[in-house]
């Protein structure tokens, strides 16, 4: 009997933890119990800010020129130039056979002497590609830029061709980087297939149309000379300067344009002698050996406007500073794509100012050149995106 009560005693015992087991299970799982707090979340370190990525420096296209040694010029300066950038017709530009292109370079003068009138680009070495062996330079000032275009035209086999250019000073002295200009004249095209009756042919996909430059060719519309209708420039029978004025008229590019290249073709300049108006004789006024002459040509680039109204710069012009100096007669061609830009920007012609840098030569007799007008003739092209 007792045995049977402890029994019953330790079954009640048993079951009653069981159950307390149970209910204690739920609360930590079910409903209406608090929930547990959850565990303290792991503090997200702050990103790590990158450090900004400096833009890379603007690099010139194509090579790098090698650095070389200066080269000693006259009153203990130095004579240097080196390579800034391919202005046009980067290296492997394809070029159709025998199609004409210019090449433009910008250099900078490195050395402490200034590069002087009659300062050139000469041909190296290479292929010459028939065009210009030499061009003018000078002057450029210490530490300045210039822009340099020769004239070229392309072989007329497919292959890779090179021409090496260098500076040269007016005595000889080659100085400076070497550059040169490299085109490529691809092989003629396969004729396109043609379709056989019975047979399919799949058209080409077509490409996106791609900017178009645009050419206009402009001719100079000369403004005159201080003491005569043409455009000259030397001296008069009577020993006084005569100033030559070249304008070309913008107004036809599209405002708002982007000018691409722009460069003055030169025509013929008859030299005149004897007398300001005569262009029959052939007195050659630039430098010759012994004989100064009337010196070289220089060219100054503002806006004159009207002849008749003349702004004040023309009364002391030496405050403008030439662009261009010729040793010679001008011929080729003369890249000004910076001055274009600007005076289309300025709403105002594209204007020239040429004259001899010594005032008089051969007294009494008149020397000098004549720029020619009509069609053709200093032409002025220019290429651009509408």
């Amino acid at each position: 009997m007792n045995s049977r009560k402890n029994a019953r005693t330790r079954a009640l015992w048993i079951a009653t933890a069981a159950l307390a087991l149970v209910a204690l299970a739920c609360g930590r799982t079910g409903g209406s119990a608090a929930p547990a707090e959850p565990p303290a979340a792991e503090a997200t370190p702050a990103p790590i800010e990158a450090a900004p990525t400096q833009a890379p420096p603007d690099r010139p296209v194509g090579p790098t020129p090698t650095p070389v040694p200066d080269v000693a010029g006259s009153g203990g300066c130095t004579l240097n130039g080196a390579y800034v950038a391919d202005v046009t017709v980067p290296d492997g530009t394809e070029i159709p056979p025998g199609k004409p292109f210019t090449k433009t370079w910008r250099m900078h003068n490195t050395g402490t002497c200034p590069w002087k009138a009659g300062t050139r680009l000469v041909y190296v070495s290479g292929d010459a590609m028939q065009g210009q062996t030499t061009v003018p330079v000078g002057p450029v000032a210490a530490n300045a830029g210039s822009r340099i275009s020769v004239d070229l035209k392309a072989p007329s086999s497919p292959g890779t061709y090179r021409a090496n250019w260098q500076l040269e000073s007016p005595e000889g002295t080659r100085f400076g980087s070497e550059i040169y200009v490299e085109i490529v004249v691809p092989a003629a095209q396969a004729p396109a297939p043609t379709s056989t009756p019975g047979s399919q042919t799949t058209p080409p996909a077509s490409a996106a149309p791609a900017e178009t430059d645009l050419v206009i060719q402009l001719d100079a519309d000369n403004s005159g000379s201080s003491n005569a209708a043409q455009a000259q420039a030397g001296d008069d029978p009577g020993d006084s300067r005569v100033v030559g004025y070249l304008s070309w008229d913008l107004s036809s590019i599209p405002a708002g344009a982007q000018i691409v290249s722009a460069r003055i073709v030169w025509g013929i300049q008859c030299f005149r002698g004897g007398d300001v108006g005569d262009c029959s004789g052939s007195r050659n006024p630039f430098p010759a050996l012994g004989n100064d002459r009337l010196g070289y040509l220089e060219l100054r680039h503002y806006h004159y406007g009207d002849l008749s109204n003349p702004p004040s710069v023309m009364l002391n012009p030496s405050l403008v500073t030439p662009f261009q100096v010729y040793s010679s007669q001008p011929s080729g061609s003369l890249d000004v794509t910076d001055q274009v830009t600007d005076d289309l920007a300025d709403g105002t012609p594209f204007q020239l100012r040429a004259t001899f840098e010594n005032a008089t030569y051969d007294g009494g007799i008149g020397n000098g050149i004549v720029f020619a007008e009509g069609t053709g003739p200093n032409r002025l092209e220019v290429t651009y995106l509408p």
